[in-house]
């Protein structure tokens, strides 16, 4: 069902999403008075522009997180937290999020770094990043996924994921969508184009609290379709390739469609002989548009072919943390748990970076203290939380630029920029 919140208005019981006088509106005249930096671009230059990029990062020693300016080299902005948290970015580049799955609570930062149009001229403006006053709260969210201009937040102990319109933020009611599915459960939504395809779960023969073990498809207003995918037994991991949507199962890969000709889906079993225990759980878009990677347990990686229905899988060096493929170094990037950052060949599977982080990621209280990745438009950031500093490398080349020099222990890591919200820039006006 779509929801309208204004200014003034809040939801109650354990879900809030709250607007207090004007939050993020273009009429606050204090932020918009300390913007140093504006380009003008007509909109074909828009689209082109990379833009200017802010890091969003936790520190674990102290329970706060920052935004910190590449170009000003400081700290722009403190918000504090109270457990484990994790940051994201949203589907603009625009806001990031700070999520506290412990604490029931979302809270969104806007970086202050976005389009404008102006006197029909589109303007990159910089002014101070801020708190939104928008609010999002629920029990325990887990799941988060950016697409287009929404975000879609599942909390896990009601079963239900509430999709954020990144659009409305600017305006002075802010739009979302809430979607139910069965039951409490450890679950994804994703959206899909004017679709949202949402988890359904099961209890499982044994007893227990009940798993993942399909898809649904709702309208993008919340309304259930009625249309219900079946068979991905502990479904875990998602990701989506032009018209596809992938997600992983326990046996093998659930691959839905959606063209012209409507709804397609289809199962692929893991490959014969698999490892005892191996499954993906984990997905990323690969080298090409028909291509995905995942892991395959903890210390191998699959590439897989959705076009061809293609296995190949590469043994790992150690145990990953975090992967992820870059296209720039044309390279998988791999967080090992030794303490060592890889670049691997995907075509070869052969080590062509090895780069040592001195610290090794244990994956302890959720992997709460651990360097992570992320990468931008020109270099790749590692938090190495041991030494207070996050590392710059070349994207084409992996080589190490320099150290930033934060203090305390940086771990979980996010980029704000300019540069995605040219994708919703028809948007950004004044």
């Amino acid at each position: 069902m779509k929801q309208t919140l204004s200014r003034s208005f809040s939801l109650m019981a354990v879900f809030s999403l709250t607007m207090v006088h004007g939050g993020c509106q273009k009429s606050n005249p204090s932020r918009e008075s300390e913007g140093s930096d504006q380009i003008s671009l007509d909109l074909d230059d828009v689209l082109a522009h990379q833009g200017r990029e802010r890091i969003f990062y936790t520190d674990s020693s102290s329970n706060l997180s920052f935004v910190y300016d590449l170009q000003e080299r400081k700290v722009v902005l403190t918000v504090p937290f109270e457990g484990l948290a994790r940051v994201y970015t949203g589907a603009l580049g625009q806001y990031g999020y700070l999520v506290e799955a412990e604490y029931d609570r979302i809270t969104i930062v806007d970086s202050g770094l976005r389009f404008v149009q102006e006197s029909g001229t589109w303007v990159e403006q910089n002014i101070k990043p801020f708190v939104s006053e928008a609010k999002i709260s629920g029990l325990a969210p887990t799941h988060f996924v950016a697409h287009d201009s929404r975000v879609a937040i599942f909390f896990d102990n009601e079963g239900k994921a509430r999709i954020l319109d990144e659009q409305s933020l600017v305006s002075p009611s802010i739009l979302f969508n809430e979607i139910q599915t069965t039951t409490p459960h450890h679950g994804v939504a994703v959206p899909f184009g004017s679709y949202v395809l949402a988890t359904w779960a099961q209890t499982p023969p044994t007893g227990g609290r009940p798993i993942a073990s399909g898809v649904s498809v709702f309208t993008d207003r919340g309304i259930d379709t009625g249309l219900r995918f079946e068979g991905c037994p502990s479904l875990h991991g998602e990701v989506q390739v032009n018209t596809s949507i992938l997600f992983g199962c326990r046996d093998g890969l659930l691959i839905i469609t959606l063209d012209d000709s409507g709804w397609g889906v289809r199962k692929v079993s893991n490959p014969s002989g698999s490892p005892e225990g191996s499954r993906v759980g984990t997905l990323t878009a690969g080298r090409t548009p028909t291509e995905v990677i995942g892991n395959f347990g903890r210390q191998q990686l699959v590439l897989f072919d959705i076009k061809e229905e293609s296995w190949k899988t590469i043994g790992l060096p150690a145990a990953y943390a975090q992967f992820q493929y870059d296209e720039a170094s044309k390279l998988i990037l791999v967080l090992g748990r030794d303490g060592f950052f890889y670049g691997i060949d995907p075509l070869t599977s052969s080590v062509q970076v090895k780069f040592d982080l001195g610290f090794a990621a244990d994956g302890a209280n959720h992997g709460a203290g651990d360097p992570q990745m992320v990468i931008g438009q020109q270099a790749i950031y590692l938090t190495l939380p041991h030494r207070g500093e996050i590392a710059m490398l070349e994207r084409s080349t992996l080589t190490e630029r320099e150290r930033i020099q934060v203090g305390g222990e940086p771990t979980k890591i996010a980029l704000l920029t300019s540069h995605r919200s040219r994708l919703g820039a028809k948007v950004w006006t004044q």
